[in-house]
């Protein structure tokens, strides 16, 4: 039987997944679901008002949902499951994921992403490019990690927190849920409430 993987999604991080899992070689047939009336110029695309009838019945069906909006997300994967579709978590080939790490459904692992022993990742989170996750860390569903992110040991992050590229979290923390963290920034206290945070300090010095 044939396996057909569901991305919801067309672009950024959608095609990121399409290419990961390409390179798995278990998916016979690949699609981007995406919302009516948008752009059908792609190939392999399919109307969200026409999946449940674009659904090849001889096929195990499965999906994953790209995008970081929450809301948005949830909304796809209501309509994944309604669809009779299965919710499924990709990794990439390069990503080095321990044996003793639990991944949960729909989370999306990207490529050169190490997640550490004993570390776990709860559903519909995205690891992106390069992003290391220490031992023994726990990742909240829905949170969102952007490439270069580097969360130290025994951290724990809430639901709903997005990372900007290549912040870090020092080891042993806790950053509460639906937390957004700017780029490039180094968070080394508790996050005790839902917050906004930013390291733009930048001075320029006269040379």
């Amino acid at each position: 039987m044939q396996n057909h993987l569901y991305i919801f999604g067309e672009r950024s991080t959608a095609l990121e997944i399409y290419y990961s899992s390409k390179s798995l070689n278990f998916f016979s047939n690949i699609y981007f679901v995406v919302p009516n009336l948008s752009d059908l110029s792609m190939k392999n695309t399919i109307e969200q008002s026409n999946l449940s009838k674009s659904i090849n019945i001889n096929a195990k069906s499965y999906f994953i949902a790209s995008m970081t909006d929450t809301e948005i997300k949830k909304n796809s994967i209501n309509i994944g499951l309604d669809a009779g579709l299965k919710l499924t978590s990709i990794i990439n080939p390069t990503a080095h994921v321990c044996e003793s790490a639990n991944i949960g459904l729909g989370v999306y692992v990207a490529a050169k992403a190490v997640v550490s022993s004993r570390a776990s990742i709860s559903d519909n989170c995205i690891i992106n490019c390069g992003v290391t996750v220490g031992h023994d860390v726990k990742i909240g569903e829905f949170s969102s990690l952007n490439p270069g992110v580097v969360i130290g040991g025994n951290s724990t992050i809430g639901k709903n927190v997005l990372i900007g590229a290549n912040s870090v979290i020092k080891q042993g923390l806790k950053i509460s849920e639906n937390c957004k963290i700017d780029a490039m920034t180094y968070i080394y206290f508790n996050l005790k409430t839902p917050s906004a945070c930013t390291s733009r300090n930048t001075k320029i010095l006269k040379m």
